[in-house]
C-alpha cells in the first residue's frame, strides 16, 4: 500500500513539474542576432541584424507587449553591450586612445553619462566595474557602474587575452583577480595584494593546430568540448590565459599557472606550492575538489587570440589540498583514433550528474577523485578509471550537466536538449523539452529563448 501510495503520488509530482506554463512569453523580433532578457525582466535587449547578416543595431523592447521603446546603430571598432540593473552598457573597447563607456536608460534610452574608459569586467550586485583610460594604462580604475563616478585607481595589470578570471570572496567586498598575476582586491579601498603568476607564453611548435569550442549542447561546457578544425598558425606564438579557475576550499584559495599549482590564504599568505616537473608544465585547466582531494584536469590547450590552440596532453593529476603532495595521475592518451570516443574526445572536469528515471531528481554520480569523465561519439558520459578502463556509464538519455547555481537553483541541460531546474536539494521543479537557444535562471525565473520567442517561468512561490 505505502509503495502505491508513494508511486502515485511520483506520478502528480511529475505531472506537475510537466504542467508548469510560462508567466509570460515575449516574441522575438525579425532579424535578431541575439536577445537578452534584462534584471528587471520588463524589458529585452536585442541585438539586430542587416539583410547581409551583420550586426546592425541595438534596441530595447517592452517584455509585456515586445513593443520597442527605442533603438541605436552600432558604431566603433569594437562594441560590448551588456544589460546591467542599472541602464544599457555600451563599451566601444576597440584598439584606439580613446575608448569610450556609455550608460543609457533601459526603458527610454536617454544618455545618463559617457565617459573615456575601456571596460573589463563588472560586477552586477556591486555596482562596480573595472578598466582603463587607456587600453595600455598600467593604472585600473574602479568606477560605480550606475553613476560612472571613479571610486579608485590602482595599479593591476590584466590578461592581454581578456580572460580574467574573477572570483567574488565570502564577505563580498574582497574580489580575486588573474590577469597579469593574482590579485586579491579590496573593494572599497582599492587595496591590491599580489602574487606573481605564469599565465602567458611563446609556444613553438611547427604546426599549432587552432581549435574551434564546438556548442556540442548548449555551448555551456565550453573547455570542455573541443573539436578540431580552423587554420594553422606560425611557430613562436603567444599563448595566454594558461592557468585554471581559482578554487575556493577550506578558507584557503588554489589556483594554477603554468608551472604550478598553489595554496593561499585569502590575503594571499603562501600556504604551500607544488612545482609541475618540466614534462608537466600545466595548460589552460580546471581545477575542483572532493573531499581534501584537489582535482586538477589539464586541458592541453591554451589562447591565441581567444581560440583555443593545441599545447600538449590532456591529464588528471590530483593533490593532496592540504599538504599539496601528488596523490595520482591519469594521462590520456595522445591518439585515442576509437570509434567510440573519436580523435579528440570530449573530458567534463566537474562532478557529473544524472536524471532520476522518474524525472523528478537529479543524481550526483558517485566516482573517484582519480578518474576521467569522457563523452563519447553517442554522447554517453564513460567514467573511465587509472587505467582507461570503463567502470561506469550515464547514458546519453538521462546524462545531466549542470550549466549554473543562482544560490536557490541549479540549471542542468541534457544531450537530448532538455532543460531541468532543481532545488537546492536537487530535487526538479521544472522541466523544460523544446527546442531552446539558451536558457539562464533571472531573478527567481526561468528565462528561456526559442527561434521565435522567449519564455518566462516563474521559479518557487
Amino acid at each position: 500500500m505505502k509503495r502505491t501510495v508513494l508511486f502515485i503520488y511520483s506520478l502528480l509530482f511529475a505531472a506537475n513539474i510537466m504542467a508548469q506554463q510560462p508567466v509570460r512569453r515575449v516574441a522575438v523580433p525579425p532579424h535578431t542576432y541575439s536577445i537578452t532578457m534584462c534584471p528587471d525582466l520588463k524589458h529585452a535587449m536585442v541585438v539586430t541584424e542587416n539583410v547581409f547578416g551583420h550586426v546592425e543595431d541595438i534596441a530595447v523592447i517592452d517584455a509585456t507587449d515586445s513593443r520597442e521603446l527605442w533603438r541605436i546603430k552600432i558604431t566603433g571598432e569594437r562594441m560590448d553591450v551588456f544589460s546591467t540593473p542599472y541602464g544599457i552598457l555600451f563599451c566601444e573597447n576597440g584598439n584606439t586612445k580613446k575608448p569610450l563607456t556609455t550608460l543609457f536608460d533601459t526603458h527610454t534610452g536617454r544618455k545618463l553619462y559617457s565617459i573615456p574608459y575601456s571596460l573589463n569586467f563588472r560586477l552586477n550586485s556591486s555596482d562596480i566595474m573595472f578598466g582603463y583610460k587607456k587600453p595600455k594604462d598600467k593604472q585600473i580604475e574602479a568606477r560605480r557602474m550606475s553613476t560612472g563616478t571613479t571610486l579608485w585607481t590602482t595599479k593591476m595589470q590584466l590578461s592581454k587575452s581578456q580572460k580574467n578570471d574573477i572570483f567574488p570572496l565570502a564577505d563580498d567586498n574582497h574580489l580575486m583577480v588573474i590577469g597579469k598575476d593574482l590579485y586579491a582586491v579590496n573593494m572599497a579601498t582599492g587595496h591590491v595584494i599580489a602574487q606573481p603568476i605564469k599565465t602567458d607564453i611563446q609556444h613553438f611548435s611547427t604546426a599549432d593546430k587552432v581549435l574551434t569550442a564546438t556548442s556540442v549542447f548548449a555551448g555551456i561546457v565550453s573547455a570542455a568540448f573541443l573539436g578540431s578544425g580552423g587554420a594553422v598558425i606560425s611557430q613562436g606564438t603567444d599563448l595566454h590565459g594558461i592557468h585554471s579557475n581559482i578554487l575556493s576550499l577550506n578558507d584557503h584559495i588554489y589556483v594554477s599557472d603554468r608551472n604550478h599549482i598553489y595554496c593561499y590564504t585569502p590575503d594571499l599568505t603562501p600556504v604551500w606550492q607544488h612545482d609541475f616537473e618540466a614534462t608537466d608544465k600545466a595548460s589552460v585547466a580546471t581545477l575542483c575538489a572532493k573531499d581534501d582531494t584537489l582535482i586538477l584536469t589539464n586541458q592541453g590547450i591554451g589562447y591565441y587570440n581567444d581560440q583555443a590552440v593545441n599545447l600538449g596532453r590532456k591529464k588528471v593529476i590530483t593533490f593532496d589540498a592540504n599538504t599539496g603532495n601528488e596523490l595520482g595521475r591519469i594521462e590520456l592518451p595522445k591518439k585515442w583514433n576509437d570509434e567510440r570516443y573519436g580523435d579528440e574526445p570530449a573530458i567534463y572536469s566537474y562532478q557529473p550528474f544524472m536524471v532520476s528515471h522518474g524525472e523528478d531528481k537529479i543524481i550526483p554520480v558517485s566516482c573517484p577523485a582519480l578518474s576521467v569523465a569522457a563523452i563519447d561519439t553517442a554522447y554517453n558520459v564513460v567514467i573511465l578509471d587509472q587505467d582507461l578502463k570503463s567502470s561506469a556509464v550515464i547514458p546519453s538519455e538521462r546524462a545531466a550537466f549542470m550549466s549554473e547555481y543562482d544560490g536557490s537553483y541549479y540549471l542542468f541541460f541534457t544531450p537530448d536538449h532538455k532543460l531541468y531546474v532543481a532545488d537546492a536539494d536537487l530535487n526538479v521543479i521544472l522541466s523544460i523539452d523544446d527546442d531552446y537557444l539558451d536558457a539562464s535562471i533571472v531573478e527567481g525565473h526561468l528565462v528561456v529563448r526559442v527561434p521565435k520567442y522567449i519564455d518566462i517561468y516563474k521559479l518557487g512561490d
